[in-house]
């Protein structure tokens, strides 16, 4: 009898975890999912709620989900194209700067050219994002009008790496090109590689956004949440993420 009950009570249990309250939904752009998922964990023990969390490819596929689903809170996206793209959806209440992401140059581990700032990418073999509006296609292209690298460019593998944000640097990390340019937070889990930062495009990195969704279930905790972002314990996670935190662009 003993062990029945036993019995019952795990299976109680188990039921209940499986239905557990779920205080908040937040989606985002695969981009930014490993400092998210530290923030959303942080942000839950101190707050003691639930949140759940979907990191899909950007604003484009993230997008018709939240319209089809209909649950979500949160949104949040890595650059200001995107953001425009849900704004145009109707999916924004409100949206708010939670950092930035800086681009660098990426090159195979040990940096066997030498590379020191874009000027020394003129012979270089270079793979590029597709030309567009998205800001890794504007970034990429300002650089390369800034520094001369035009005749590089044409001869660059451009590349439509869609979900596969880490396509560029994987080539470089492979020896199949000498070098590319990305997301500091995109190239940092990629193994053989060294990233080289770009200070003259310093002022000019991808803008990330916390957003408020209309028909956010639990509006409150949501802009809570949006807020915690700028706070410093999710500034700090971004930070050591590879991220330039509020402070730093201000600075």
């Amino acid at each position: 009898m003993k062990m029945y009950i036993s019995a019952l009570i795990l299976i109680f249990a188990i039921i209940s975890n499986a239905h557990a309250k779920t205080d908040l939904m937040v989606y985002g752009s695969h981009r930014l999912d490993s400092p998210l998922k530290k923030i959303i964990a942080a942000f839950e023990k101190e707050n003691n709620v639930t949140l759940k969390s979907d990191f899909g490819c950007g604003a484009p596929k993230l997008i018709p989900k939240l319209k089809a689903k209909q649950d979500g809170d949160v949104l949040i996206l890595g650059e200001d194209t995107e953001l425009n793209l849900a704004r145009k959806s109707g999916l924004v209440d409100s949206s708010s700067t939670v950092a930035w992401n800086p681009f660098v140059i990426v090159v195979k581990k040990g940096n066997p050219l030498n590379v020191k700032s874009p000027a020394d990418l003129k012979k270089a073999h270079l793979n590029l994002p597709q030309p567009g509006s998205g800001c890794a296609s504007r970034l990429s292209d300002s650089i390369v009008s800034m520094w001369g690298l035009s005749e590089a460019a044409s001869k660059a593998e451009r590349l439509d790496r869609g979900c596969k944000s880490t396509l560029g640097s994987e080539m470089v990390a492979r020896g199949e090109s000498d070098a590319t340019f990305t997301w500091r937070i995109v190239a940092a889990p990629v193994k053989g590689i060294d990233m080289i930062p770009i200070e003259k495009a310093k002022g000019a990195p991808c803008e990330c956004f916390g957003i408020v969704l209309k028909g956010a279930r639990n509006p409150a905790l949501a802009k809570k949440f949006v807020d915690y972002l700028k706070g410093p314990r999710a500034q700090t996670i971004f930070r050591d993420a590879g991220m330039m935190d509020l402070q730093e662009k201000a600075n």
